[in-house]
């Protein structure tokens, strides 16, 4: 008997500065029909955290990593979950869809995680592609269901529109800025070369001239030589 589809259970890495963000975060997924595991929202008076917070990793169907200047300088437990979510991530098949890394500001990515695509969430499209991530997950999964309403679907296909827009735009512009250097630098050869050929030319021509200067004065100096030499003959006479 088929097991009953139920909402996508998602752990959310995070350091603890970054609270106010991760609620928000939480929120919006919750909204959308993911069951999203939040320490804040999730663990009750009088539990151990260090064994459930492990238990709320190994049970989840994918783990959003948060990250931040704070998550990425800090110290302490969020690393710890981070190397077990990694782990966790060796044992999946190749393909699939297990750690995803959003940033909620511009930082500096891990190292450990430079791998794995991230998601900007401060871009226009960030929370639409987060969204197509988490869907992907659960086709994936055979047995959740991430379904969208339409108006986010409206807004993220907009978004994603736009952005793809966007980074059209910028790579044209980059084209164009690379061709002009390129130009430029054909240009500047040419002259460069145009240059040089007339100083080498005006060189060889200076050559030539002095050459010809050098031969007329030989020519002159041989000619009153000789007439020296004949007027000398004919005075001995």
């Amino acid at each position: 008997m088929p097991e009953t589809k139920r909402p996508l259970k998602v752990f959310l890495c995070h350091a603890s500065a970054d609270k106010q963000k991760v609620r928000e975060l939480y929120r919006y997924l919750r909204r959308r029909g993911i069951k999203p595991w939040f320490d804040e929202m999730d663990l009750v008076g009088g539990q151990d955290w260090q064994v459930e917070i492990p238990k709320a990793l190994s049970t989840s169907d994918a783990i959003i990593i948060c990250l931040t200047k704070n998550s990425v300088d800090k110290e302490g437990y969020i690393q710890k979950e981070i190397k077990f979510a990694l782990d966790k991530a060796l044992e999946m098949s190749e393909g699939r869809i297990f750690l995803i890394p959003v940033r909620f500001e511009e930082c500096e990515v891990p190292f450990s995680l430079s791998r794995y695509q991230w998601v900007d969430l401060f871009d226009d499209a960030g929370y639409a592609r987060m969204m197509r991530a988490l869907k992907l997950r659960a086709a994936q999964l055979q047995r959740s269901t991430v379904e969208l309403p339409k108006k986010d679907t409206d807004e993220g296909k907009v978004a994603l529109d736009r952005a793809a827009r966007e980074q059209e735009e910028r790579e044209a512009t980059e084209k164009a800025t690379r061709e002009k250097i390129e130009r430029e630098k054909m240009e500047k050869a040419a002259r460069d070369k145009l240059e040089h050929e007339a100083v080498e030319k005006a060189k060889q021509e200076k050559i030539e001239r002095e050459a010809a200067e050098k031969a007329t004065r030989e020519k002159v100096e041989r000619g009153a030589a000789e007439n020296v030499a004949r007027e000398k003959a004919e005075s001995e006479k």
